[in-house]
């Protein structure tokens, strides 16, 4: 009586499997910057004592112009226009005021991928006295086998994954930590950027602005200044016999004339 024949198949497979999470962190920042523009004019500084005091006179009866310790302050055009008695300058000033905000956010994927091998085997016995084939046993063995391997693969699978996904878990925290790093660090650099570029664009459109301030405050100076002359060249009418018999005025133009009594 003859022995069946055995047939062995073995055959293996390479599993993988990966776990990847996207963290984000985000970062803000802001500061406030101005910028300002200003000029010093020169305006009373060789006036007679009697015109600057009459000057100061005026602007002191000018609703408009407000007394300070140093001299008169007017509020205008979103400026300042300050004068300095001691000095006789006047001072106007412009300034705008913004806030720089910067928001940064930072995202990174973390992953872990792990690789195992499975393996299976199978014996198929064949027959070939009864017509049973070595093709035919190897395909029922490798049938076999394939079944083995597609049970061991998905449980394989499932244990990559979960060793993975704890990998990256063990990543988190510090990856987190180095990522808001990160973002503060950017966010505190753009905002240097930003606000220097703020910065130089108030400067500019408080240049612009100071031109009106210097305007509206200058049209009101003339007007004290006008006054102040009108004051003195009167009361010096007065104190040599004389009067002001024409007061005319045009474009910020003062044309006096006096006339002086015989004695």
């Amino acid at each position: 009586m003859c022995n069946p024949r055995r047939l062995e198949v073995r055959l293996t497979r390479e599993v993988t499997q990966s776990w990847s999470e996207e963290i984000t962190r985000a970062a803000q920042a802001s500061t406030t910057v101005d910028g300002e523009a200003s000029v010093v004019l020169p305006l009373t500084q060789d006036f007679t004592d009697g015109l600057r005091a009459a000057f100061l006179a005026a602007l002191g009866t000018d609703e408009q112009w407000i007394a300070v310790p140093d001299g008169y302050a007017l509020d205008v055009a979103e400026g300042t226009a300050r004068y300095d008695a001691a000095t006789g300058e006047l001072r106007l000033q412009f300034q705008l005021t913004d806030e720089v905000v910067v928001e940064v956010e930072q995202s990174q994927v973390l992953s872990d991928q792990r690789t195992a091998r499975v393996a299976a085997e199978a014996t198929e016995l064949y027959r070939p006295w009864r017509s049973e084939t070595e093709e035919a046993a190897r395909r029922t063995a490798t049938a076999r086998v394939n079944q083995d391997l597609d049970r061991l693969e998905r449980e394989r699978e499932v244990s990559l994954q979960d060793q993975a996904r704890r990998n990256v878990e063990r990543q988190r925290a510090a990856a987190e930590r180095a990522l808001e790093q990160e973002a503060t660090a950017l966010a505190a650099a753009r905002l240097r950027e930003q606000a220097d570029a703020r910065r130089e664009a108030l400067r500019e459109q408080a240049e612009l602005r100071l031109e009106r301030i210097r305007s509206a405050a200058m049209a009101s100076i003339n007007a004290a200044v006008l006054t102040a002359i009108r004051t003195t060249v009167g009361a010096f009418a007065v104190e040599n016999n004389g009067q002001i018999t024409r007061d005319e005025e045009s474009d910020g133009i003062l044309e006096l004339e006096l006339v002086w009594e015989d004695r």
